[in-house]
C-alpha cells in the first residue's frame, strides 16, 4: 500500500521519476503539509499529497509503510451505506456505521443490531456488493445536467466496456479520489448510449437514466449571427409585408416551433424549441 496513515511527520518518500529526489514531511499544520528536501523547503494542501500518493506521483521508502489491516480494507471495501450477500447467502447491510464491522478470530462480520448480522470475510473470501438501487429524480430526465453512481458500481462497468470506455471510466475514478460517489456529466452519457451496444446499453441502464437531448433553445446560442429582424441574412423575426396579414403582423422564422406562454410574472413570452 502506497497510502499515508497516522503520523506524518517525519514520513520520507521520493518522486516516480527519480528515486534521489527524498522529501521529507516537517510538520502538518492546518491541513497544510509542510516539506524539506534537496530543492528546499514548499508545503501542499493535505488533500493534495494524499492524491500523489494514491496516483503513484510519490512512493513512500518501504521503511515508512505500513500494511493495510484486514479490518481496515474490509471498511475501506464496505463503506456506509453498503448493501451485501454475506458469505453464507443471507443479504446484509444496509452499513450504517464502520463501527458495526469488526473483527474476531480472522472472521469478519457485520452487527447491524436489529437489521441483523452478516458475514464480510472469511478464510481470504469477500462477501458480494449488492449493487444500489437507483432512485427515480426528481426533475425530467431531460433536464438532468449530471447524474451520480457509486465508485465501487462504475468499477463494475469498467470491466464490460472497450479500452476506450475503460480510459475515460478511469479518468474518472481519479477524480476526487476520497469520495464515494462520482457525477457523470450528461454530454459523457449521451457519447456512452450512442456508442453502447445491446448488452452494453442494458448495463448502463442498470446505473443510469438513459439521458435526453433537450429541444430547449437558448438566445446565446443565436444572438451573434442572426438578427430578429431582416438585418442579415437569417432572421427569427420580421415584418410580413404579403398575404392576409401583410404589414400587420410579425412572421416567425420556420426552423423552429414557436409557443406564447405567460411567466411567473404574467409576462407574455414567445418561446421557440428545436422541430
Amino acid at each position: 500500500m502506497n497510502t499515508l496513515t497516522g503520523n506524518l511527520v517525519g514520513k520520507r518518500f521520493y518522486h516516480y521519476t527519480n528515486k534521489k529526489q527524498v522529501y521529507t514531511v516537517t510538520k502538518v499544520e492546518e491541513d497544510i503539509v509542510y516539506l524539506n528536501g534537496d530543492f528546499g523547503t514548499t508545503n501542499y494542501p493535505l488533500d493534495h499529497v494524499r492524491q500523489f500518493f494514491e496516483t503513484g506521483t510519490w512512493i513512500l521508502f518501504e521503511s515508512e509503510r505500513r500494511k493495510e489491516s484486514l479490518i481496515e480494507k474490509a471498511r475501506r471495501l464496505y463503506p456506509v451505506g453498503t448493501k451485501f450477500r454475506c458469505l453464507h447467502d443471507c443479504n446484509g447491510g444496509p452499513i450504517a456505521s464502520l463501527d458495526e464491522i469488526r473483527l474476531n478470530e480472522n472472521i469478519i462480520r457485520w452487527y447491524g443490531g436489529e437489521k441483523g448480522c452478516g458475514c464480510i470475510y472469511d478464510e481470504g473470501k469477500w462477501a458480494e456488493i449488492i449493487p444500489e438501487e437507483i432512485k427515480t429524480p426528481n426533475m425530467p430526465t431531460a433536464q438532468l445536467t449530471q447524474q451520480t453512481i457509486s465508485r465501487s458500481n462504475l468499477k463494475a462497468i469498467h470491466s464490460r466496456v472497450c479500452s476506450k470506455w475503460q480510459a475515460k471510466i478511469e479518468d474518472k475514478l481519479k477524480e476526487n479520489i476520497f469520495d464515494e460517489t462520482i457525477s457523470v456529466p450528461k454530454d459523457l452519457l449521451i457519447e456512452a448510449f450512442e456508442e453502447a451496444d445491446l448488452d452494453q446499453t442494458k448495463l448502463l441502464l442498470k446505473y443510469f437514466y438513459q439521458p435526453v437531448e433537450s429541444k430547449e433553445v437558448t438566445m446565446e446560442e443565436w444572438i451573434e449571427d442572426i438578427k430578429l429582424f431582416r438585418k442579415s441574412c437569417r432572421e427569427l423575426i420580421d415584418v410580413r409585408e404579403s398575404g392576409k396579414y401583410g404589414g400587420k403582423a410579425f412572421y416567425l422564422t420556420s426552423d423552429f416551433k414557436w409557443e406564447i406562454k405567460a411567466d411567473e410574472y404574467g409576462v407574455q413570452c414567445l418561446i421557440p424549441t428545436k422541430n
